[in-house]
């Protein structure tokens, strides 16, 4: 079976493998110890089992640029294009409070992040410390 990726026909390889499972491996190893999960814990599939740390995670970043669609012919043209006159004329005004809330957000999300890493670290203690 061919690759439908035209740049790995190119280079004549397929996306299978063990260098791409070892690749892949090292990957969300890197991801884990960025957000302070242990390396070596559960990969969840998505929406199956996510934690609470995982979702705030996904939901840390706003956006204040939400697209302006329409679906009236004219009429919907012309509200779409007030709309954005309107968005241009307050981007002044949401911009920094959308700014503001994403700092706060990473910062809620690097200390939700910092807590479930010593609360494994505590667990894994309180663990050796019963088996001895």
């Amino acid at each position: 079976m061919q690759s439908t990726d035209p740049a790995e026909r190119r280079r004549g390889r397929e996306l299978s493998g063990p260098d791409v499972e070892a690749t892949l491996a090292e990957i969300r190893r890197r991801v884990r110890a960025r957000h302070g999960l242990p390396p070596d814990g559960p990969d969840g599939e998505p929406g199956d089992g996510r934690g609470a740390l995982t979702a705030a995670m996904d939901a840390a970043h706003i956006s204040a640029h939400f697209p302006i669609l329409w679906e009236v012919p004219f009429a919907g043209r012309a509200l779409a294009l007030g709309k954005r006159v309107v968005r241009l004329l307050l981007r002044w005004y949401i911009n920094p409070i959308v700014d503001q809330q994403n700092d706060f957000n990473a910062a809620a999300v690097s200390a939700l992040s910092e807590l479930a890493a010593e609360q494994e670290r505590l667990r894994q203690e309180i663990e050796r410390l019963n088996a001895e």
